[in-house]
């Protein structure tokens, strides 16, 4: 199985003509995309669903960055966060990731866009997939479109939809 997705990276990426962003060792594509949406986004089955649907039918994702949020209840149990769910689905995958948190003690307000342009900006991530969220999550929007960085919008119920927003 892995050796042929591995094919199937690289030929969809030659198909498209995105020889350059071969990695060198192994001749694949590197698909990198950042993961956002609200902290008490709770729906992991939806980000699952997402993510998997991006992967099989958009392009295989190698690389999540995701910002580090999470939502914990009373018992101080980890219970979601669309940031955590990122994170949680490339573990599960086998596919690498990267948490930039925020510094909310040195930034105070200006922590959130401040990390999200430097997601942006250190990792050059090919589309940011975009869960339900606040004015953190439509900020990373915004900063990517403005970057030219496609956004994957998944919808609340991703049954009724038979496909992803995508811009």
């Amino acid at each position: 199985m892995w050796a042929g997705r591995l094919r199937r990276r690289r030929d969809r990426a030659l198909l498209q003509g995105r020889a350059g962003e071969l990695h060198a060792s192994s001749g694949v594509a590197i698909m990198r995309i950042i993961v956002c949406g609200g902290r008490d986004f709770t729906d992991r089955d939806l980000a699952f669903r997402a993510l998997d649907w991006i992967d099989v039918h958009i392009e295989p994702i190698d690389f999540v960055i995701e910002g580090g949020q999470r939502t914990y209840d009373d018992t101080g149990l980890l219970v979601g966060g669309a940031d955590w769910f990122g994170e949680e689905w490339a573990l599960t995958r086998g596919v690498d990731y990267d948490t930039v948190p925020a510094d909310w003690r040195r930034w105070k307000n200006a922590a959130g866009p401040i990390r999200n342009e430097e997601m942006l900006r250190r990792w050059a991530p090919h589309a940011v997939v975009a869960f339900k969220g606040g004015p953190g999550t439509q900020d990373m929007i915004d900063r990517a479109r403005l970057s030219r960085v496609r956004v994957i919008e998944v919808p609340k119920d991703l049954a009724i939809r038979s496909h992803l927003q995508v811009c």
